[in-house]
């Protein structure tokens, strides 16, 4: 878990929660925000899976009225942490990166989506809201070679998995999680860079279709889950690595990413 973080008297933590008989955690540091660029500067922490995939994850909560700035301020955290860990990465989390926080004409200005080196997984179609609003806050940016690791980027609707209401859906998360699989075996990337269009809208294009994998897999049943808690208010933001953390069955040589952000209440 990271230290308590926030410029207000609200404060958030990041932390990890992962099954130590098919994850280790080999490494962590909380980014020195020197700069005072981020309301919540992330914790990397870099992790391997018994099936030998090292990987680091980037948890971030953007601040909705500052989601450009410090969305184009993760690129410094994520160059600190391949400087220590190498470029197989996942950033991910509730980037506010949609809707009125991002408008289209921003896009053109943010770096992260720009840069080459880091695929946007989750489309900006997508609604990772639990409420009548249709926005794409959360993402999943994966880097390196790990692109060639994974797949099925998509949202949990567990609302219907759970066949809740949308007012009992809100008593459990604002936001819903957003996933994907790390398989072993080799996949043959397609497409998975979203860069911007050359239209005059200058919105970005994303591919939800961007794997193709012969795959076999074997039974993972390990998770890690990233969140934030706070002072103030029971908050968090996800990231579960799972193939059966929501009771589906198990799915072979192959985790489930999953990441989500919002109100929780036990």
């Amino acid at each position: 878990m990271g230290i308590r973080v926030g410029r207000t008297a609200s404060k958030e933590q990041y932390g990890f929660v992962y099954k130590r008989d098919k994850l280790s955690k080999i490494g962590e540091f909380q980014f020195n925000d020197t700069s005072d660029a981020f309301e919540r500067e992330p914790l990397i922490v870099r992790f391997r899976w018994s099936a030998g995939i090292d990987f680091t994850l980037i948890p971030m909560h953007a601040k909705p009225s500052d989601a450009v700035n410090e969305m184009n301020a993760l690129i410094q955290v994520y160059e600190e942490s391949t400087s220590i860990y190498g470029n197989d990465s996942i950033i991910l989390g509730d980037l506010n990166a949609d809707c009125s926080y991002v408008c289209q004409s921003c896009w053109s200005g943010v770096q992260l989506r720009s840069e080459s080196a880091f695929h946007w997984l989750i489309a900006d179609d997508v609604d990772t809201t639990v409420s009548n609003s249709n926005c794409a806050y959360d993402r999943l940016i994966v880097t390196g070679d790990l692109l060639s690791k994974v797949c099925c980027a998509d949202v949990f609707r567990f609302d219907t998995h759970f066949n809740l209401t949308q007012d009992e859906a809100l008593a459990v998360s604002d936001h819903f999680p957003v996933e994907l699989k790390l398989i072993s075996d080799p996949v043959i990337t397609t497409q998975a860079t979203a860069s911007p269009q050359t239209t005059s809208d200058t919105s970005p294009a994303t591919s939800s279709s961007y794997v193709t994998s012969n795959a076999s897999p074997t039974s993972l049943l390990s998770y890690v889950t990233s969140y934030t808690t706070s002072e103030t208010s029971s908050s968090y933001t996800s990231s579960t690595i799972s193939s059966s953390t929501y009771g589906t069955s198990p799915i072979d040589q192959t985790q489930t990413v999953t990441e989500g952000n919002g109100s929780w209440k036990p």
